[in-house]
């Protein structure tokens, strides 16, 4: 496995990126943003600057191909959007899939969801596992060196990783999308979400 994005290199200490299927809108509306609200914008820096008269958390998208829209969201003051177990469900039902990871300075998360059912939650910090199906891709993970739920094993070059670094190489084995610097590059849509 190629060595992992550095979310936090990039973005600091609070982040969520959520990977799901369909296009920007489909994302966007499953996430609670108005598709008339939503605003395009050539650059992160431009997104960031972007305000709207309602409220709502700023969710940034584009679709980065292979029939996959990534979400980035910098405000998790009220919990991130993209981690949150009803918004997973919408945007996985029929037959989709939701993974998100996030960072806050004490946390770092992932959540993968299909059918509208969180199937595996990790913490890359302590391996831990969760959901209805924990331990669906234990092997998968293995493989790429990663610990058991119990932290027993793993691989000195996983061990010696960030958990955010862990949290992105987890989301590499769970989608098969490896995270690049360029995939946020941009353009993107910006909007509020009401979530």
């Amino acid at each position: 496995m190629m060595d992992p994005i550095d979310l936090t290199g990039m973005f600091g200490e609070g982040w969520c990126v959520t990977l799901t299927r369909g296009d920007v809108f489909e994302a966007l509306s499953g996430m609670e943003v108005d598709p008339a609200d939503c605003r395009p914008a050539s650059t992160l820096t431009e997104a960031a600057g972007l305000t709207w008269a309602t409220f709502g958390v700023l969710l940034i998208a584009r679709e980065i191909g292979e029939g996959l829209t990534l979400v980035l969201e910098f405000d998790g003051s009220t919990g991130w959007v993209g981690a949150d177990l009803d918004v997973l469900a919408v945007l996985s039902a029929a037959g989709g899939m939701a993974c998100s990871i996030y960072r806050n300075p004490n946390r770092e998360e992932l959540s993968y969801a299909a059918d509208a059912d969180l199937i595996t939650g990790l913490d890359p910090a302590t391996f831990r596992r969760w959901g209805s199906v924990p331990d669906r891709f234990d092997d998968a993970l293995s493989a790429a060196g990663f610990p058991g739920p119990d932290g027993d094993g793993g691989s000195t070059d996983m061990l010696g990783l960030s958990p955010s670094k862990r949290a992105a190489a987890a989301m590499t084995v769970i989608t098969g999308i490896a995270l690049t610097p360029a995939m946020f590059d941009g353009p993107w849509t910006a909007g509020p979400s009401a979530h």
